[in-house]
């Protein structure tokens, strides 16, 4: 029987957009043993001061479009130790491998220590899993100083995870990432990997499934989840490149787009550590949230790609008047309230915003004439000067802006007028390059001179891949810029190629 294009979106869930409900009672069909189920390792997320989410998903043949899993619900047990060797076990119980959520497990936790290391495993079947760690929050009230690392945009097909293998490596309480965790196009020639799983574009709930697999069983991965827990959002390539809320700019019908979106929303649900107050609701899932730790710092984590508008003037880089025009939504209505909330409600001294592209405005044009993204804040820019009028209207205490998306290093001055370069810095942003994306890269872009020249708020750029690593304490933020000198063949090390301070109180960002 052929698949027709409808077939292939709906996959062989349930179709429709209505809300995904779990179900109320296990489904057991017998006591058939499983094959080795944890192909895809395990990982945390989403600390309190008292918990944390513990994933695994099972998956015994993960690049099946059932998994090698039967059709049933699957009981899982979980401990969690006070010690890598579980002689201090102070937590067990069972959790449920659900089967309308392709067999992930969301274990959500409370009941521990403020900002204590934990080690926790999975067992089913006989079965034990890879042992992960994590840590929960500091308490509120307190401020003790603390490391997190973030990073965006690994394109299986461009190259080995070797920044996700040197991240494990580091000693951070807290993986911040940013967008772009899969990409969903088909294979395509001339790259360093072109196995990809499925070889063409992702499109059903078990395509998208399998590319996450594809992502999770690399050895590199399951390291960088095992060794802390993350605080995920996602940008476009977990979807469609360059979509906008429900518009794509390829050629596809609403009903198809919409189908698309809903089997995407959802395998990126189950296969993150997330809680369940972002269980995805038809073609919806709410991603933006926040996350406290301690009095030090507030993480405000952004969704600016399934609210906004189309991109002014069909995208690209442009002047173009509709970018200002202020009825254009980018995070939409209730987020952006939302934001304006958190920001004014924060007791912490940092207020980290965790989002996915440009803040800053970035004129790519030499000389008089200007361009600027329009599929950055650039390309909504009435949306950037309300949130920035509201920063300093109100007082935020120190703004830190996390951005991915470009594959490529910047660190930028957040200016309150970014049309006056003699305005004040308000806060900083840091713009992480790419885990693979781009491949190996270079020292610099061949438009850095230009940008440079025309963007005096811009302190730096590397067009190499890696991660930034930030150290938050009450008088300091300090972050170091990674790079690796290639992703094309595996054993990169990795070395700091700047590292840049924000003073408590005074905003703007120096290089050390």
């Amino acid at each position: 029987m052929n698949r027709t294009r409808r077939n292939i979106l709906l996959g062989t869930a349930a179709a429709g957009t209505a809300a995904i409900v779990l179900p109320q009672a296990l489904a057991w069909a017998g006591n058939n043993k499983l094959r080795y189920p944890f192909t895809l390792g395990v990982a945390s997320g989403e600390p309190t001061p008292d918990g944390v989410v513990l994933w695994t998903r099972l998956a015994p043949k993960p690049f099946e479009a059932d998994a090698g899993m039967p059709s049933r619900d699957v009981e899982v047990e979980w401990e969690i130790a006070a010690d890598e060797h579980f002689r201090r076990v102070v937590r067990r119980g069972k959790g449920v491998a659900w089967q309308v959520y392709g067999h992930a497990v969301h274990v959500e936790l409370g009941g521990l220590a403020p900002h204590t290391w934990y080690w926790y495993r999975f067992k089913v079947d006989g079965h034990v899993s890879p042992v992960g760690r994590t840590r929960t929050a500091p308490a509120p009230g307190t401020s003790p100083e603390f490391r997190f690392g973030f990073a965006s945009c690994a394109s299986y097909e461009y190259g080995y995870y070797t920044a996700y293998e040197r991240m494990a490596e580091e000693d951070f309480d807290l993986i911040v990432f940013l967008g772009d965790y899969i990409y969903e196009y088909g294979v395509e020639t001339n790259h360093v990997r072109q196995n990809y799983a499925p070889p063409y574009p992702c499109m059903s709930v078990e395509d998208y499934r399998m590319r996450f697999a594809q992502q999770k069983v690399e050895p590199e991965v399951q390291q960088v989840h095992a060794a802390a827990p993350w605080l995920p959002t996602w940008d476009d390539h977990e979807l469609l490149n360059d979509y906008s809320g429900m518009y794509s700019p390829y050629a596809w019908t609403d009903e198809e787009f919409a189908l698309r979106r809903r089997n995407a929303y959802r395998a990126y649900y189950e296969n993150m550590p997330l809680r369940k107050s972002t269980l995805p609701h038809g073609i919806d899932m709410r991603i933006y949230r926040s996350l406290d730790y301690g009095d030090l710092a507030r993480f405000v984590v952004l969704d600016t790609r399934q609210y906004r508008d189309p991109q002014a003037c069909r995208g690209g880089i442009k002047t173009c008047p509709e970018a200002s025009d202020p009825a254009r939504k980018f995070l939409g209505n209730d987020q952006e309230q939302w934001v304006y909330g958190q920001l004014d409600s924060s007791p912490a001294r940092w207020n980290v915003i965790a989002q996915q592209v440009f803040l800053s405005a970035i004129d790519e044009s030499a000389g008089t004439a200007q361009s600027f993204s329009m599929d950055s804040w650039s390309g909504y820019s009435a949306s950037r000067d309300r949130l920035l009028s509201h920063i300093q209207a109100t007082g935020t205490s120190n703004p830190i802006v996390l951005t991915g998306d470009v594959h490529a290093h910047y660190v930028s001055d957040i200016k309150a007028n970014f049309n006056d370069p003699a305005s004040a810095s308000i806060g900083a942003e840091f713009v992480v390059t790419s885990i693979t994306s781009e491949t190996d890269g270079a020292d610099a872009r061949p438009t850095w001179p230009v940008l440079q020249a025309e963007n005096p708020h811009l302190k730096y750029h590397s067009f190499r891949r890696g991660y930034g690593a930030t150290t938050v304490g009450k008088d300091t933020l300090t972050t170091e810029m990674k790079i690796l000198p290639y992703v094309s063949t595996k054993g990169a090390p990795v070395s700091t190629d700047a590292t840049f301070v924000v003073e408590n109180g005074v905003g703007g960002v120096v290089r050390a």
